[in-house]
């Protein structure tokens, strides 16, 4: 199924608007393969509030991973049922880890989403095992929910989605997070590692695992990457630059130790920001040359971070 495919007569103006318009029937099927990927509320059942923080920690969101799986898997016509199992995978991993970044001992944040954080909706030992348990159903989702992948391919994808999550990933990136970006002036370099591992090992691991399931070559498969690692840099670098210039009700979030206002406390820091995503933004398109016309959802989707950085 070829997702780049959209009616352009009424042709939206922004980025933002053409890929959401383009994704709209992925972004529906998407939403229903997640419900009923997650544990249903039971009165019997003796974890009932472990299930219903789960389902609370993937409410809402911009479901901006699976919209990346769904775009790079389009260029190389995956049908979007070979692509549910990781597209859930990727959003159930990002569900967790901010479940996991709001806790007290990391960024102590006192709202998430224009709602409390999992952790003060119940308390700190529910949020933990419910973090645990959407990791546990990422895995199960990636195997369960991939139907027409390829065992070997599938088998690439687990040990993949491990790395993207563990210690080489996201935890070694929020590790950094709270030791490099704490401290006062942190160098652009703290800044960019703690971005690439945090939030750009899933943004690649989107891309990349979409197009290994479409048959991509190394090459191939190697421009997806990068185009993601750039993606998810300027994407989180645009983060820090609304925290630092919005108020808690415009973005919906806030926490006690915010590192894009720490980071992007002054206008030169801000005017750095915005150059880098510009510079991220166009590396991440010249990825895709080779694509051409087949690649414009994920060219559109770029636009829309960079769109995002100036609103």
């Amino acid at each position: 199924m070829n997702t780049n495919l959209r009616d352009e007569s009424t042709g939206p103006q922004s980025a933002a608007e053409r890929v959401e318009r383009a994704l709209a029937p992925q972004l529906i099927y998407f939403n229903e393969t997640l419900d009923l990927a997650l544990p249903r509320e039971r009165e019997s059942d003796q974890a009932r509030q472990i299930v219903v923080a789960m389902r609370a920690a993937c409410s809402g969101g911009k479901r901006l991973r699976p919209m990346l799986a769904f775009c790079a898997g389009g260029i190389f016509n995956v049908p979007r049922e070979s692509l549910a199992g990781l597209a859930v995978c990727v959003e159930l991993l990002h569900s967790a880890s901010i479940v996991l970044d709001d806790l007290p001992s990391m960024d102590d944040a006192v709202l998430r989403r224009g709602a409390p954080p999992i952790h003060r909706m119940f308390d700190e030992a529910t949020a933990i095992l419910a973090a645990n348990g959407l990791i546990m159903l990422a895995f199960e989702s990636l195997v369960n929910k991939s139907p027409n992948v390829k065992n070997e391919v599938l088998l690439n994808l687990v040990s993949d989605a491990a790395k993207t999550a563990g210690h080489a990933g996201m935890i070694g990136g929020q590790h950094a997070d709270l030791t490099r970006l704490r401290k006062k002036n942190p160098s652009r370099k703290s800044v960019e590692f703690v971005h690439e591992h945090k939030t750009g090992k899933l943004f690649e691991f989107a891309a990349r695992g979409a197009a290994e399931i479409g048959g991509a070559s190394h090459a191939e498969a190697d421009d997806m990457t990068q185009f993601a690692r750039n993606l998810g840099i300027a994407f989180q670098l645009s983060d820090d630059l609304l925290a630092a210039t919005r108020t808690r009700e415009e973005l919906g979030k806030e926490s006690r130790t915010d590192t894009g206002k720490a980071i992007l406390s002054t206008p030169f820091d801000r005017a750095w920001a915005r150059g880098a995503i510009d510079r991220l933004i166009d590396d991440a398109k010249a990825s895709l040359a080779r694509f051409g016309a087949r690649g414009q959802n994920c060219l559109d989707l770029a636009e829309s971070v960079r769109e995002r950085a100036r609103e």
